[in-house]
């Protein structure tokens, strides 16, 4: 499809009622020019009303379109909007996050300054607690912890442009889809990092404006936090079974840790009692930053529950993804991300 207008913004969606007017309005008001850009919605089956608030603002707000995505799943919604999109460059929106008015001038900027080996850029994700309760509030805090991800996209720390392995959503010139290709639907999970891998593998950065944030709403539920986190090391095995390479060295160290405690137990059962004590001690520490941060005891009190349920969920996606990948040499399978 020839390019017409200079931007095309893609957004996955998917029974999002209770997120949709806060993410319509936030779009609709940021300043790009209207007229060189579009919004599509690419809907994958919206049974809770989602599907007729948008065509509502679609009434309103020309430049946006309801896109069906029959194959329900994120990669798929992503792939039919870069495939559809009319735009010279794409960024890619979240249901469940709220933009400055900023946002598409900010990335469309540095897409149009940055040198020809810009792959993906994008800006900080504010993780915040979508309803204020104590369980988003728990995880939020460990979502954007050194304590809870290391160091990765969601801890950056800096200051401007800084290069990093992956980062929350981003935009991309349209021509690099024709380099490196659309993103892996056998990723159901994990096809951001899968993708961003590509692209640096082609000599493409992926560079995030620590400068600038958007507000990111974290799950609210501990049970979909910890089903989060075990899908997302679930994919990490067969990320490095395709591309034949080991990943960061922090997306192993959970499952380093339990099984080294575990192992060691019956022939080590002192080092192993000084791992669970040291871990223990660590959960201390991060008890004691958050409740600096939140000055809230009883929420600090729980904080050693979910950093251990967050590590354990990590540790065991990543077992079951290694057994399945590499002994039982599976595709990744939809049955983990339901």
């Amino acid at each position: 499809m020839t390019n017409t207008i200079k931007l095309s913004v893609i957004v996955p969606i998917y029974n999002e009622k209770r997120y949709i007017v806060k993410l319509l309005e936030s779009l609709c008001a940021n300043n790009y020019p209207y007229s060189d850009m579009e919004i599509l919605l690419l809907d994958g089956g919206s049974t809770d009303g989602t599907r007729e608030i948008v065509s509502e603002y679609c009434v309103k707000y020309p430049h946006l379109r309801l896109v069906d995505n029959p194959n329900k799943f994120q990669v798929f919604a992503l792939n039919v909007g870069i495939e559809q999109a009319k735009g010279q460059n794409i960024i890619r929106c979240d249901a469940h996050a709220e933009y400055p008015s900023d946002y598409f001038r900010t990335l469309s900027a540095l897409l149009d300054e940055l040198p020809a080996d810009l792959g993906n850029v994008g800006i900080k994700a504010d993780t915040t607690a979508p309803d204020g309760s104590d369980q988003s509030i728990l995880i939020a805090y460990l979502l954007s912890s050194k304590y809870g991800v290391g160091n990765s996209h969601r801890s950056i720390r800096g200051k401007g442009l800084v290069e990093a392995d992956t980062l929350l959503f981003g935009a991309w010139r349209k021509r690099v889809f024709d380099d490196v290709g659309l993103f892996d639907t056998d990723f159901i999970r994990g096809q951001d990092y899968e993708h961003n891998l590509r692209l640096r593998e082609k000599g493409y950065k992926v560079i995030v404006d620590t400068d600038r944030s958007f507000k990111y709403y974290t799950r609210s539920s501990y049970i979909k936090f910890c089903k989060m986190m075990f899908q997302y090391a679930y994919a990490k095995p067969f990320i490095i079974r395709k591309h034949r390479r080991s990943l960061n060295f922090r997306s192993l160290v959970p499952l380093i840790f339990f099984l080294s405690s575990v192992l060691c137990l019956p022939v080590m059962p002192t080092l192993s009692g000084g791992l669970l004590l040291g871990y223990s001690a660590f959960s201390g520490v991060v008890a004691k930053d958050f409740y600096f941060k939140e000055r809230n005891a009883l929420l600090a009190s729980r904080i050693p529950l979910y950093v251990f349920s967050q590590h354990l969920s990590h540790a065991l996606g990543t077992l079951v993804g290694f057994f399945d990948a590499f002994v039982l040499r599976k595709k990744m399978f939809l049955e983990h991300t339901r």
